[in-house]
């Protein structure tokens, strides 16, 4: 295992950690939470900005997945996780790929 992969396994784990204890310890549901943060221009935009962000992931896993000839549908559980779950789908897609970014390695 070289060391790209420990360390994306280890941010991948740790930003699922802390995901987990928020979802766990916060009051408010996660349908109130993203109700409140549309409410306001500043938190409307930060959501917009990580959706397209989230669009432009996800746009790159499916030509990184085309260009190894690979199934659309395998794409589909990290497409999912990407939109609900931001970040942590494309570190996963990483780490199942084994596509890591300043490896020679494509």
């Amino acid at each position: 295992m070289n060391h790209y992969r420990i360390a994306f396994t280890l941010v991948l784990g740790a930003f699922m950690l802390f995901t987990l204890g928020v979802m766990l310890t916060e009051k408010a549901s996660l349908l109130e939470f993203g109700q409140e943060m549309l409410q306001r221009n500043d938190t409307l935009q930060l959501v917009l900005d990580l959706y397209l962000a989230n669009v432009l992931l996800v746009l790159w896993m499916i030509d990184d997945n085309r260009k190894n000839a690979q199934s659309t549908a395998s794409l589909l559980p990290f497409m999912g996780i990407t939109l609900i779950f931001a970040t942590v789908g494309p570190l996963l897609y990483m780490c199942w790929r084994n596509r890591f970014p300043f490896t020679d390695k494509t």
